[in-house]
């Protein structure tokens, strides 16, 4: 019964991160359509890029195909995609090119170190897992800042709710599997997860109007605190939050 209950875990999580994975699909296809960049941000896209890198290499090294690496080698190569559509189609390649570079870098370093160290395998495990750990971290930031506009304005309207919703289920299910492997590496990022989209989630039932909220407000004050900026800027946030795994 609990083997059971594990794999539903893990199909749940790895399909939750399929999920959050392929939502970025319409804003890149946009991209392609219009053959511009437009006020996307390339950001998070490499925060995605740099963060499942790190959490492919720690799946690697605990030789566990599924989930995690049959999960972060779907959810890496989507990214990959996602970048390749970006940089074709952006007027700002040099800037790219560094950036790609810087990354990159840091990346082949990283994975050279896990090859060749000799240290042993269980502490490269958690050296690994920590660098993931730090590389995630710093994407948690976003939705945090949405939170802060929420409190400002009294208003979820720039809240995606299926999406945050998602991003429940998903953390949810990797927080189980890490409890179920015994794992803190991926159990207490994804706890934090948790806690940040049920705080989220929670603003729907505190702020249910968001046209009271915000009738008060004008065009300059939207504008400010983010209300008529596109959706697809915090989609990608979010999405970036989503691969601790």
């Amino acid at each position: 019964m609990l083997d059971e209950l594990a794999t539903l875990v893990q199909v749940v999580a790895t399909a939750s991160s399929f999920y959050m994975v392929a939502t970025p699909y319409e804003t890149i296809k946009k991209i392609h359509t219009q053959k511009s960049t437009g006020n996307v941000s390339v950001f998070p896209y490499v925060c995605m890029l740099l963060s499942s890198s790190m959490w492919l290499l720690y799946s690697i090294l605990l030789q566990n195909f599924f989930p995690l690496i049959f999960t972060n080698v779907v959810y890496l190569t989507c990214v990959v995609g996602y970048l390749a559509v970006y940089y074709t189609n952006s007027s700002s390649k040099k800037i790219l090119q560094r950036y790609f570079a810087v990354e990159g870098s840091f990346i082949f370093c990283v994975y050279i170190y896990a090859a060749a160290t000799s240290t042993p395998k269980t502490k490269l495990i958690q050296t690994i897992g920590t660098i993931a750990i730090v590389c995630s971290a710093i994407l948690v930031t976003s939705p945090l800042s949405a939170i802060v506009d929420v409190l400002k304005t009294k208003s979820v309207a720039n809240l995606p709710r299926k999406l945050i919703a998602a991003m429940w289920l998903q953390s949810v299910a990797w927080f189980l599997t890490g409890l179920l492997r015994n794992d803190p590496y991926i159990m207490y990022p994804n706890l934090v997860n948790v806690g940040i989209s049920t705080l989220q989630l929670m603003f729907f039932v505190v702020y249910p109007s968001t046209s009271t909220a915000i009738s008060h407000l004008s065009s300059n004050d939207l504008d400010k605190v983010g209300l008529l900026a596109a959706e697809d800027a915090m989609d990608a946030a979010l999405h970036a939050t989503s691969d601790i795994k």
